[in-house]
């Protein structure tokens, strides 16, 4: 998807261009939900807390190992942060809520800084019989 401007709208616009790309008809719908919400966190995060102008989204399915996986990536322009690490003696709402459910249901979680881009890439293992990307 082109790079679109950071803001509420287009982050729905975003999560449009997401599902109509996820088979949820054919797929788990437990799986659909959990991409879903990890996707959604991380584009809020660019809204929220990134100070970002501008993002782009790309959803890919892949193999590896010859298993399908399906990577999602958002690139902002915003400041560089880092994900927290999850930390039980704090309270939650200190912690942020999202990120504890992103590591929870993705199988792998990548930022990277790019020169002034940032690079967020979370990775979900396709089950057996999920139906991914049209």
């Amino acid at each position: 998807m082109k790079a679109r401007s950071a803001t509420c709208d287009d982050i729905e616009a975003a999560m449009e261009w997401v599902i109509t790309k996820l088979d949820s008809h054919k797929g788990d719908q437990e799986f659909c939900h959990q991409l879903l919400f990890s996707v959604r966190e991380a584009l809020n995060n660019v809204v929220e807390h990134s100070g970002a102008t501008t993002f782009s989204i790309r959803l890919r399915a892949f193999e590896r190992q010859g298993q399908p996986w399906i990577g999602f990536r958002c690139r902002d322009n915003g400041k560089g942060y880092v994900i927290p690490s999850h930390n039980r003696s704090q309270p939650l709402a200190l912690q942020g809520r999202g990120w504890p459910i992103i590591k929870a249901w993705t199988d792998s979680v990548r930022l990277r800084r790019l020169g002034e881009i940032n690079e967020l890439t979370l990775f979900k293992n396709v089950q057996p019989g999920n139906k991914s990307i049209k």
